[in-house]
């Protein structure tokens, strides 16, 4: 929720705001479901230990994916585009709050680590060198994701490996 407060409050288009209990449950339930299934499906088929755990990084994707196909923002006289556009970046950055979580816990048994996540309490995205967009990494991605929602082309692996490179560039930041 505070995520989508500060989407709304610096979102150069309206957004619509109309709180609804149910349907926020309905949604709730519709993006559990997504996870739990996606997430049963990435341990069967590459996993060799069907009841272990996923890895952060395929947590974070399993919720992207469970979240976009689950919309919970429609831009006010909008189009279907834009709806997608808002919504992913909304999945993409509240995964990257839950992966700085993750990322902030295993920390505790590293001090250095540890105080630089608190410090800057951020991720840091790589920086984008494209010779045909000026756009940031961040865009890029989401537009990507976007381009792949709508083509029923996202793949929760891919993704995985995104939120993995985002926190190998937070690493590596620390260090230098």
């Amino acid at each position: 929720m505070p995520l989508l407060e500060r989407k709304l409050s610096i979102s150069k288009s309206r957004l619509s705001t109309t709180y609804n209990a149910a349907k926020e449950s309905e949604a709730r339930s519709c993006i559990e479901s997504w996870y739990n299934s996606l997430r049963d499906e990435i341990k069967r088929s590459f996993m060799r230990q069907t009841n272990g755990r996923l890895d952060r990084h395929k947590i974070c994707a399993c919720i992207y994916i469970a979240i976009v196909k689950q919309p919970l923002l429609k831009v006010i006289n909008g189009t279907a585009e834009k709806d997608r556009l808002v919504n992913s970046e909304v999945a993409f950055l509240a995964c990257c709050k839950i992966l700085f979580s993750f990322m902030l816990e295993n920390a505790k048994s590293e001090p250095s680590l540890e105080k630089y996540l608190r410090t800057r309490k951020i991720l840091r995205f790589p920086i984008a060198r494209n010779s045909d967009s000026d756009e940031s990494y961040l865009v890029q991605t989401i537009k990507g994701l976007c381009h792949a929602q709508k083509n029923n082309e996202l793949n929760a692996l891919s993704l995985a490996n995104k939120f993995c490179l985002i926190e190998d560039c937070t690493i590596s930041e620390m260090k230098t």
